[in-house]
């Protein structure tokens, strides 16, 4: 972006940038009509005062304009609903005006919607409007546009030299957006792999480097105080439904750490100050135990291959991009080198 009759020493430093941030919030993006009739399209319109308007340019630079050469200022906002309005007006027909909409719509930074318009023009309107919405998906690398109004010129037979060797180019820039396309997605998936490969390889990692548990086992033992050999070795004073008041549940040692649970006369009703009414003594104690980690061993050895096989797949993927990203620009360049030379 080039703004004449800017203030001088008006791009700031990052510190300068930070206390405008601090100031002001950003509006944006727009374009600014200056009342020398210049228009120039802004990133941002980052804020407005009586004397000034601070903008960020095409360059990414932040940018005072004196607000005495502005005549007006459209922000993105302003400029979409604009388009809507103009779009509710054009019949779904209507070529030519789907064409001229597309061209505004550049002119205001919405390529989403020009690029929009575009395949609606070249579906329809007569060789001359066909022509024209050619060369502009050319000039913008919309290849969907320019093979719709490529097979609109065909259908009206109304293809030459020029048109053949565009839709030569347009056809290899559509293979190279694929193979762009394939290799984002195979990136994606190769990426998303080892996060889910690392996470569990960190994981199983931890438990082999800490084999040791700790764990903890609980005895409980009849109380003695409650229990005597040969004697009822618990007592509840929780009586079962339809109980006899003058029974409860009790049990007696047969052996062996084994109890027969029967109902016994009513012979205790103190709390035993040894278990606290409890009729048995808790015990806990806790042993560390060595975990075998052998086949967490394994499987993050199998984890580690699968990860270096994503790893090296996501580097191909990385350069099957970079390689059509380049040829892409390169048939862009030409794209745009065959506008120039189309036929009016």
């Amino acid at each position: 972006m080039r703004i004449e009759g800017r203030d001088a020493g008006a791009q700031w430093t990052a510190a300068g940038i930070l206390g405008v941030f601090l100031l002001a919030a950003p509006l944006a993006a727009g374009v600014i009509t200056f009342k020398d009739g210049r228009v120039e399209t802004v990133l941002n319109v980052f804020s407005e005062s009586d004397d000034a308007v601070w903008v960020v340019g095409t360059d990414h630079k932040l940018t005072k304009l004196a607000r005495k050469d502005v005549a007006k200022i459209v922000t993105t906002e302003e400029q979409r609903g604009a388009y809507e309005t103009r779009a509710a007006a054009l019949a779904s027909d209507d070529a030519a005006g789907h064409l001229k909409l597309a061209e505004w719509c550049f002119a205001q930074m919405l390529d989403g919607a020009g690029r929009r318009e575009l395949r609606r023009a070249a579906t329809g309107g007569d060789a001359a409007t066909a022509r024209a919405t050619l060369r502009m998906a050319m000039a913008h690398a919309e290849t969907s546009a320019a093979r719709l109004a490529l097979d609109r010129l065909k259908a009206l037979q109304a293809t030459d030299a020029w048109t053949a060797r565009a839709a030569d180019t347009v056809d290899a820039l559509r293979q190279v957006e694929e193979r762009e396309q394939s290799a984002r997605a195979e990136h994606a998936r190769r990426t998303a792999e080892i996060a889910q490969a690392a996470q569990e390889i960190a994981s199983l990692t931890a438990a082999i480097n800490n084999p040791i548990r700790t764990v903890t086992h609980e005895e409980r033992a009849v109380c003695p105080r409650c229990w005597g050999a040969g004697r009822i070795t618990t007592v509840s004073n929780s009586l079962p439904q339809n109980a006899d008041q003058q029974h409860i549940i009790g049990v007696h040692s047969i052996g062996d750490g084994a109890y027969d649970t029967y109902t016994v006369p009513l012979v205790i009703t103190q709390i035993c100050p040894q278990c606290q009414g409890r009729r048995y003594i808790v015990t806990t104690t806790r042993t560390q135990e060595r975990i075998d980690t052998t086949a967490q061993a394994r499987r993050r050895e199998e984890l580690q291959k699968g990860l270096d096989a994503a790893s090296a797949a996501r580097d191909k993927a990385v350069a099957a991009l970079a390689e059509a990203t380049a040829q892409g620009k390169r048939l862009t360049a030409e794209l745009l080198a065959e506008v120039s030379e189309a036929p009016r």
